[in-house]
């Protein structure tokens, strides 16, 4: 590639780095004639859910869609616990076309432990085993309603609530465990979309559902308190949440709703046997990818980051 436009309006909204080295340039988005002959763009996430008008947003994301050529998507970071808060030493995913496990591209796989490494020792992650005892229940994790990953689950079922309700139709199907709704930290807002609000009546309608012990904004965050969740978790069910990841991280069996998750390629088990205590796949290799799967803010800017996916097979 010989042109990938960064549109230097995003720094309005956005600290995402931008890449310092060749083929990225960084032009106005009006400025139609120096980007016209781009052959690829970056953007920063992807086109929000169907109901939230992004009016600053979506000229970008409609003329990069429009277009039909490739995009470098920057999205937050899979492993993020104890991480940095100041914007530079953070981690970031960048990928091609999506920042979804099965949609996007994120460059060759079957990658060493160097990074996994540098990301596991910074952010101190502890592997666990993966259990081989049946736990007390069943973990089922929300996600916030407009978050771009549900676009797919409002395609296919109708509303968040539809989701949410079908979901533990499945779980009950298959276990009679409890089952432990644990909400997101920013469950609340914007509940009138997809008929959130609902969450609590779809509740009622099943036998031993109850809400996380773990309520309050600081509770609901990944890390300590996602752990006291995990504890005596059974199996953890989610759509694309990092809470699923760090599940896995974790030791405990995760059956994700979505095939965008990035926890996937660990989750081999059919929905139907949740029930059971199965066996798991080592997750050393999915680990030494994810650490290729994000990159730092001076990796970026460097061109280090771009080093590992330009050479992806976009076919």
């Amino acid at each position: 590639m010989n042109k990938i436009v960064f549109f230097s309006d995003w720094k309005k909204m956005y600290q995402h780095p931008t890449p310092k080295v060749h083929p990225f340039v960084e032009v106005p988005f009006l400025d139609k004639q120096s980007h016209h002959d781009a052959d690829a763009y970056v953007q920063i996430n992807m086109q929000h859910t169907h109901h939230v008008k992004e009016p600053f947003r979506e000229p970008f994301y409609n003329y990069i869609k429009q277009s039909s050529k490739p995009s470098i998507v920057f999205e937050t970071a899979v492993l993020r616990e104890n991480c940095a808060e100041h914007f530079k030493d953070k981690y970031y995913r960048f990928s091609w076309n999506s920042f979804l496990w099965d949609e996007g591209n994120f460059g060759p796989m079957g990658n060493g432990p160097d990074r996994w490494n540098k990301i596991q020792s910074e952010q101190q992650i502890e592997v666990k085993p993966w259990r081989t005892t049946k736990g007390e229940y069943v973990l089922l994790i929300l996600q916030h309603v407009i978050d771009t990953s549900l676009v797919r689950m409002i395609d296919k079922y109708g509303s968040y609530y539809n989701w949410f309700h079908h979901t533990l139709s499945l779980i009950r199907a298959h276990t009679d465990l409890p089952i432990v709704v644990r909400p997101h930290p920013k469950h609340g807002m914007y509940t009138e979309f997809f008929d959130a609000y609902r969450v609590p009546e779809a509740m009622d309608m099943f036998p031993d559902v109850y809400w996380s012990s773990n309520q309050g904004s600081e509770k609901m965050q990944g890390g300590k308190y996602l752990r006291k969740d995990l504890d005596d978790a059974h199996a953890v069910v989610g759509w694309t949440s990092n809470a699923l990841t760090e599940a896995a991280i974790y030791g405990v069996p995760v059956y994700p709703m979505s095939g965008g998750a990035m926890v996937c390629p660990v989750c081999p088990h059919p929905f139907s046997q949740i029930d059971k205590v199965n066996e798991w796949p080592d997750r050393q290799q999915w680990l030494n990818d994810l650490g290729y799967c994000q990159w730092t803010y001076d990796e970026i800017k460097d061109g280090i980051a771009w080093n590992h996916i330009k050479n992806a097979d976009l076919s």
